[in-house]
């Protein structure tokens, strides 16, 4: 009896090659939420966030969490899986409230966050020792929980993700195929802080935290807010108690910026405008 194996070699080195494509980290989009501001550290190797939240008055939540993973995820294979391990690692919720601290899922990018984006679930959540209900700060044993994730490729999508939520703040760490790195679905690629760019009230040098001389601070987080760049942030002094927020919208190109700032707690609004300065 004559045994024929090549066929089904090929078969399967076919079938493989179909399913087989890698995906690359390409970024970690942001959400913001309404509810409070928060600082955000976040690569491909992990991040933190901290931020307080306020459940009614004289009642104040302050949280600091952090995530890693177990293994490197620049690069994923078909059939991969990875653990992402989301600590709360110091946190306090008050006045007796009882709250979902953090949570990740399979998905949560659209088409309104990335233009022409597929739907798809090619990174898929196997298993959490958290259950259904995330990490949470106020219940013993769950101030860190481990999220198993499997890369799988069941539909051709140029990009695909998974999400980390704190509280309504958002983070999609999104991937994409090498083949379709310049597909219509890109994400922008973001203002380059790098620099130093000008402003109507001095330079910025965003790197080292402020503007016009070093006595003048800033600071804040940017991320995209319906297909925009925005940062929102603080500035201040190091001689003086002066303070206030800065909100600043960036153009299409990420080359220049409008936007405004405010004085201590008052709401009236100031125009602030720079832009990109760099050689």
């Amino acid at each position: 009896m004559k045994t024929y194996f090549l066929p089904l070699l090929c078969f399967i080195f076919l079938e493989g090659g179909l399913l087989a494509q890698s995906i690359h980290f390409d970024t970690v989009l942001k959400v913001p939420t309404t509810e409070f501001n928060a600082t955000i550290d976040a690569t491909v190797n992990g991040g933190n966030i901290s931020f307080n939240r306020e459940y009614k008055t004289n009642c104040v939540g302050t949280y600091a969490i952090q995530w890693s993973f177990d293994k490197d995820i620049s690069t994923l294979r078909n059939g991969e899986q990875f653990n992402l391990t989301i600590t709360c690692a110091n946190c306090n919720t008050p006045c007796r409230f009882k709250w979902k601290i953090a949570n990740a899922h399979t998905s949560g990018l659209s088409e309104a966050l990335v233009p022409g984006y597929i739907y798809n679930q090619n990174i898929k959540l196997l298993s959490t020792t958290a259950g259904p209900f995330g990490v949470h700060d106020w219940t013993p044993g769950h101030s860190s929980h481990t999220y198993t994730f499997i890369y799988e490729q069941k539909k051709q999508a140029p990009i695909t993700s998974f999400m980390l939520d704190f509280g309504g703040y958002k983070l999609h760490y999104v991937f994409r195929t090498a083949s379709n790195h310049n597909d219509e679905t890109d994400i922008m690629e973001g203002p380059n802080l790098s620099c130093v760019w000008s402003s109507n009230f001095g330079n910025i040098n965003w790197q080292e935290g402020w503007y016009g001389n070093p006595t003048k601070t800033l600071s804040g987080d940017l991320h995209l807010e319906n297909g925009r760049y925005v940062y929102r942030g603080t500035w201040g002094r190091t001689n003086s108690s002066s303070s206030g927020s800065v909100v600043f919208y960036f153009s299409e190109n990420n080359r220049s910026f409008t936007g405004y700032y405010t004085r201590g707690t008052g709401t009236k609004q100031f125009n602030w405008s720079g832009q990109w300065d760099c050689n």
